[in-house]
């Protein structure tokens, strides 16, 4: 598209699965870029995995293997810490804006990686409002997270 290279110009941003990609994108290319949005995302796998039902076991199972267990290499939560265990240079690691939907089965797990973020001393934003794991929310989401970002 003939953008320039440059960290500064440089964001991520997904969607529910998406937002688990653009955050293992994030924390397996430290310094890449200047923001990351996710909308509903899967923030911590292993617990998805955990609570689903027969019919989505049987796919994590073709993802995971039969011990169902995520591994270090896909674990969000996990790279986090190994991030804050190395002591890196926090300024590495992008502005977050992070959002789901109150109604949304993955409200917890965002909520909670929004207050690591935080505690670790990054960058991170955090909304929600009322909705589900669907377009009526993320339209507003994205929205939203361009204003953040490029306002």
């Amino acid at each position: 598209f003939g953008f320039e290279h440059k960290r500064e110009n440089t964001y991520i941003m997904g969607l529910s699965m998406g937002g688990y990609g653009s955050l293992k994108c994030v924390f397996n290319n430290i310094g890449r870029y200047a923001g990351c949005a996710t909308f509903s995302a899967v923030t911590d796998f292993q617990s998805s995995v955990d609570s689903s039902d027969e019919g989505r076991r049987k796919e994590f199972e073709a993802i995971l293997g039969k011990d169902l267990k995520v591994k270090d290499h896909s674990d969000i939560f996990g790279m986090l810490d190994s991030f804050i265990a190395q002591k890196k240079d926090k300024s590495l690691l992008p502005s977050f804006y992070i959002s789901c939907g109150e109604q949304d089965a993955f409200i917890s797990q965002n909520q909670k990686f929004s207050q690591k973020l935080k505690d670790a001393g990054l960058k991170c934003t955090f909304e929600s409002w009322e909705g589900l794991h669907n377009w009526d929310f993320w339209d507003v989401a994205v929205k939203k997270a361009f204003d953040y970002f490029f306002k």
